[in-house]
């Protein structure tokens, strides 16, 4: 009796624990999935010239901050870049310097919680507020010269976009398929499928795109494999689409690669 008392004891602290375990998951969500950084609403932003800070007021009171670079080339359009899940655009913005070169304008914003922006987060307003960027930026760009561009978590947006409008190409470096794809690989005891709250199904839309969508991703990646971006163009289907993989290329180092560097070259000539 006391051995069996003893197991019954053991099983129910396991389930209790497995319950707490799983509704932290649920709750703290946000904590697991995003690393911002604040910024003072006075930052200047002083270690970028030529820029234009933007505040963009959005659905379901997000104010979103974001910073403007025009080429010096004669304007082939605008890339319209959602960054990845930390820091902010003191961090985020140099990377504007790898399209302006080509003859874009460049567009890069904070999400909610990120730098200065500010509103509830969710994944809804997430799509909402880059929505409402898209909407606003096509009354001085046509579509047609509008780039998306996701990098890593920022592809979840971009490709919610590139369902929705006809720009003229989708571009996503080291995205990953799915949230529950990734979340399962971490979690493989937890049924995240019913904890998820972020569902950023990349894979599922890629059928749905309305423009061709161009892939990067490196070998040696070692947050989001090199599988997912495989999926993604399996999934997709379109003869004018690419993937390009870099041998060697991490997470955090595709632009170091000429490689990658030739490719944004012949996508956005």
């Amino acid at each position: 009796m006391q051995l069996l008392t003893g197991i019954i004891l053991v099983l129910a602290t396991l389930a209790v624990f497995f319950v707490i375990i799983i509704a932290t998951i649920y709750v703290k969500q946000e904590g697991f999935f995003f690393y911002p950084t604040k910024l003072s609403p006075n930052y200047p932003f002083s270690q970028f010239e030529n820029k234009k800070e933007l505040f963009y007021d959005t659905p379901n009171n997000g104010k979103i901050n974001a910073l403007l670079f025009e080429s010096t080339w004669p304007s082939k359009g605008i890339l319209i870049y959602s960054h990845g899940n930390s820091r902010s655009l003191d961090d985020w913005a140099w990377v504007h310097q790898d399209f302006v070169s080509l003859g874009y304008d460049f567009l890069v914003y904070d999400y909610r919680t990120f730098g200065k922006s500010t509103g509830v987060l969710n994944e809804a307003n997430l799509y909402s507020d880059i929505r409402h960027l898209i909407k606003e930026i096509s009354e001085t760009y046509p579509l047609e010269n509008i780039v998306l561009f996701g990098r890593s978590l920022g592809a979840a947006m971009a490709t919610q976009m590139a369902t929705e409008f006809a720009v003229k190409c989708l571009i996503l470096e080291t995205p990953f398929s799915s949230m529950l794809s990734m979340a399962h690989a971490s979690v493989p005891y937890i049924p995240v499928k019913y904890v998820l709250r972020y569902k950023f199904n990349n894979k599922r839309k890629m059928k749905s795109l309305k423009c061709p969508v161009h892939i990067l991703h490196g070998t040696q990646d070692e947050l989001i494999p090199l599988r997912h971006a495989n999926k993604l163009y399996k999934a997709n289907g379109d003869a004018k689409s690419s993937l390009t993989i870099i041998a060697h290329g991490t997470h955090n180092n595709l632009s170091q690669f000429e490689k990658y560097h030739q490719t944004l070259r012949k996508i956005l000539q």
